[in-house]
């Protein structure tokens, strides 16, 4: 990481950070140095695989079938894309990984209390029909092949090719997991 300070003399002043907690120092100043965010959510992804068969191959059509209500218009475009029942939507990756995204909350509490109660709805969704979330970060059993048939999805694709496989790979075959916090005070908003 590099950290950018003024100088009053020579202008913009570029200096590596080499230590983890000066790391986190300087996050903590830039970032948060208006008080704690109010607000938290979370997004969390995982490969899907048949629980017969991991090496089988997914499809658009069994994954929709799977998430019912809940599935997102780019896996079915007819579908009313429900959020589940503590308010988190689904969204699939190109690859067919499934992604829940925890609406903000107020406390670290309720934001647990509602991502639990959403993945527990969403795995067993997905046991009905034969499927189950991965347990790793990268899939161990199959190779990316893009199941979702969006511009946006073929545009990637096409960009990453000529440079190997890891952009297909990191399109299909990668799950992961972002925490959400709040930009600050209003007021701080357009310096942040």
């Amino acid at each position: 990481m590099t950290i950018l300070h003024d100088t009053p003399l020579d202008g913009p002043e570029f200096r590596p950070l080499r230590e983890r907690v000066e790391a986190e120092a300087y996050v903590a100043s830039v970032c948060f140095k208006h008080g704690p965010p109010r607000l938290v959510g979370v997004e969390l992804e995982w490969t899907v695989h048949h629980v017969d068969d991991p090496l089988r191959p997914l499809t658009a059509e069994h994954l929709a079938r799977a998430l019912g209500p809940y599935a997102p218009r780019t896996l079915q475009q007819d579908s009313p894309h429900l959020p589940l029942p503590g308010g988190s939507p689904v969204s699939v990756e190109p690859g067919g990984q499934v992604e829940i995204s925890a609406l903000p909350k107020d406390s670290l509490t309720e934001l647990h209390n509602v991502v639990t109660a959403d993945t527990a709805q969403l795995t067993e969704l997905l046991a009905t029909a034969g499927l189950t979330v991965g347990t790793t970060a990268i899939d161990p059993y199959r190779t990316p092949q893009r199941i979702l048939d969006t511009p946006r999805y073929a545009a990637m694709e096409k960009a990453f090719a000529p440079l190997g496989t890891d952009g297909i790979t990191m399109m299909c075959s990668t799950a992961g997991f972002q925490l959400c916090v709040d930009s600050g005070e209003t007021a701080d908003l357009p310096a942040r």
